[in-house]
């Protein structure tokens, strides 16, 4: 029997290379569904990964628990909805980078200021893509940094904008007040501007995210910054959201 060398039960590599030894474990009882077709019992998975069955249902029951395995009627396990989720995250994010990357520069190039583009996981936002302005003195967020929904104009854009979740006749409404300003909601020193982005998906047209400009609230918040600001966000999302294949939103 080959068993996996990374989750062997006795001395763990997670240890010598600085990981951590549970993860590792299931790491591999879920890379172990790749040489299968669908579904495993647990003592395949237990055959494939060389682990003790005992091992396998503890962490099984927390990767249940997380979305990332389904256990059926049957007894046999299979990979979770979370794992589709991810996927279609990190296969979207590979589809638009191209195309948001250069929209993102431009902004940073007109405004001074550092722009980012949000996506909604769940209860919070998540900084997908994000470029840096060169101020030194400037608004801090990380690529991959999840914030608050409930403050901040990219979270209020992701929460109202959702063309899905609204009458036609409201979102209509709700586009003629873009762009969408935040002055020290999410941090008592940072503004915001920030408009939604949307894109063509197997169901029509959806919200994509959330295009925004952000920076130290004392370059940002007087009217006429925030005015070219939002013209620069409003252009840029029409193009970006025409690349995207959804150019008939602004033209309604």
């Amino acid at each position: 029997m080959t068993r996996n060398k990374v989750s062997q039960e006795g001395v763990s590599p997670a240890k010598e290379a600085g990981g951590v030894e549970a993860v590792d474990r299931a790491l591999a009882i879920l890379t172990a569904f790749a040489s299968h077709d669908g579904q495993m019992s647990l003592a395949q998975i237990s055959e494939q990964t060389g682990l003790y069955k005992s091992t396998v249902l503890r962490i099984a029951a927390s990767l249940e628990r997380g979305g990332f395995l389904s256990r059926q009627e049957n007894k046999l396990y299979r990979l979770g909805p979370q794992l589709f989720r991810l996927g279609l995250l990190y296969q979207r994010a590979f589809k638009i980078e191209d195309m948001v990357r250069p929209i993102l520069r431009r902004l940073v190039e007109v405004t001074g200021e550092s722009a980012s583009f949000f996506v909604r996981q769940g209860d919070v936002r998540l900084c997908l893509f994000r470029e840096e302005s060169q101020h030194a003195v400037r608004d801090h967020v990380m690529e991959g940094a999840t914030l608050t929904l409930d403050r901040g104009a990219a979270g209020h854009v992701l929460v109202g904008y959702d063309n899905r979740a609204l009458p036609a006749e409201t979102f209509r409404s709700r586009l003629a007040l873009l762009p969408i300003v935040s002055i020290g909601e999410r941090s008592a020193e940072v503004a915001a501007v920030a408009v939604p982005v949307y894109r063509r998906g197997t169901a029509g047209v959806e919200l994509a995210g959330a295009l925004t400009v952000s920076g130290p609230r004392t370059r940002l918040e007087d009217r006429e910054t925030l005015a070219r600001i939002g013209a620069t966000l409003l252009e840029q999302t029409r193009l970006l959201s025409r690349q995207l294949g959804a150019d008939e939103v602004w033209r309604a």
